[in-house]
């Protein structure tokens, strides 16, 4: 089943497929870290975000991918 994506900014929240995700934005590579959960080995990197990140399931069962803007990191962290 594939990922779902979210996009975290301030103000709302996108959910995108893979190729919804690869057509907004720039993919620059892809995590190889194998220190981290197995949901998001290999994911894209995107541009402009800080992730990946693991953030669930959907009730589907689809695994949620989120990557934050550095400003949502900074509202949340404070």
């Amino acid at each position: 089943m594939e990922p779902i994506y979210q996009l975290v900014y301030t103000n709302h929240i996108e959910e995108l497929t893979f190729e919804e995700l690869q057509s907004k934005y720039t993919i620059t590579g892809y995590s190889n870290r194998s220190y981290v959960r197995k949901e998001i080995q290999d994911t894209p990197v995107v541009k402009g975000f800080l992730g990946a990140m693991f953030n669930g399931f959907k009730d589907t069962g689809q695994v949620v991918i989120r990557y934050e803007t550095q400003e949502a990191y900074n509202l949340q962290s404070i």
